[in-house]
């Protein structure tokens, strides 16, 4: 039986973590600054209380701390529906729509990757086994990819919060020519016109729209909710959580992934053109933590050559030792940190130097 139902139902269990799996799911820690567990009547219109749809396993709290010591398991988070033609796609659903309204601030999460997985055909098929992460994610999990509906749908998400933000409500946004994107790359030109009633239009070049109805965003609120209609018979409910505004945007989560949409005006996008780029640092030329942990050792001293993938150093965390390597043939240019010092994330443990004669080829 699960939760008093019948066992015939379906459920699907994710086991949230604080964890980055941009890092290779390596544990997060700090502070649950904000924290707010989705409930049965957010995540299911239909619910009343003899159809509880949702359960949430947890034992923390907002203001919790996520230690470097203990499993970083935030909560088992479970979703069922009952049993019939289509059972299992809807506890899919309710789980995809708990996962979106799960507020989680003030350290990272996994679940960017559980949205993933259940958008993946393998899985909404379930042909599944035990070698599906090995056999789907060979190279790691470098996060959701969006389709082009659901790159429209964060172009409109972002727009809509920016204006509404910038104006103070939904209903007092003016229309706008904007340029939306989370790059140079993805910028797309979007009309956006006000329709009363807490609801936008967001019209595209190519003539196709959306529309979002019945919008729920507070200035104040964390959660934005709207029912997404488009071209033809296209109906969605859209989900996002509002994180901050930025010079040139806003940040949002959206299925589970943060992103930096820049909100640009015609004028603002002519002139992005001829902005420089921004050069990443090059990070071989450090040996960082790369999670909050212990340093248990340092196996170089300054002077030392070192050669690529040689052991720099050791890291615990949650009961793991990380061996941390180097990236390339360098010299250890000097040791930062010694053992036994507590580490923060992306904190310098050594920092090296190019050899003279690599230098030169370079």
């Amino acid at each position: 039986p699960c939760m008093g139902r019948a066992s015939s139902v379906w459920s699907i269990e994710s086991r949230v973590y604080a964890e980055d799996p941009l890092r290779g799911f390596l544990p997060s820690t700090g502070n649950l600054q904000r924290y707010v567990e989705p409930t049965n009547a957010l995540i299911d219109a239909d619910a009343t209380t003899d159809t509880q749809r949702i359960r949430v396993d947890s034992g923390v709290f907002e203001g919790s701390e996520i230690s470097m010591y203990y499993d970083p398991m935030i909560c088992k988070l479970i979703t069922f529906a009952d049993a019939g033609e289509n059972s299992r796609a809807k506890a899919i659903e309710l789980m995809n729509r708990a996962l979106d309204h799960y507020l989680i601030r003030g350290l990272s999460d996994n679940i960017c990757f559980l949205r993933e997985l259940y958008e993946h055909p393998r899985f909404t098929s379930g042909e599944l086994s035990t070698e599906f992460i090995d056999d789907e994610y060979k190279d790691g999990f470098d996060g959701i990819q969006l389709n082009d509906k659901q790159r429209r749908e964060l172009a409109g998400i972002g727009a809509t919060m920016f204006l509404a933000k910038t104006a103070g409500s939904v209903d007092a946004i003016n229309p706008e020519v904007l340029f939306c994107g989370t790059g140079n790359d993805d910028m797309v030109k979007v009309h956006v016109a006000p329709r009363g009633d807490n609801s936008v239009r967001i019209s595209f070049e190519d003539d196709e729209y959306l529309d979002f109805n019945d919008v729920n965003f507070q200035v104040h609120n964390s959660l934005f909710e709207a029912v997404v209609k488009g071209d033809g018979d296209f109906v969605d409910s859209a989900v996002a959580q509002y994180f901050d505004m930025l010079d040139d945007g806003v940040k949002i989560k959206f299925m589970g992934n943060s992103y930096d949409v820049a909100i640009r005006t015609e004028k603002q996008q002519e002139y992005s053109k001829y902005m420089k780029p921004k050069i990443p640092l090059d990070t071989s030329k450090f040996c960082l933590s790369p999670m909050p942990g212990t340093l248990i050792s340092v196996a170089v001293q300054p002077g030392d050559v070192v050669e690529s993938g040689q052991e720099i150093a050791v890291v615990e965390a949650m009961k793991m030792q990380n061996i941390l390597r180097a990236e390339k043939k360098s010299i250890v240019k000097s040791v930062v940190a010694e053992a036994g010092a507590v580490l923060q994330l992306d904190q310098l443990i050594v920092e090296f130097e190019v050899p003279e004669q690599d230098a030169a080829e370079v």
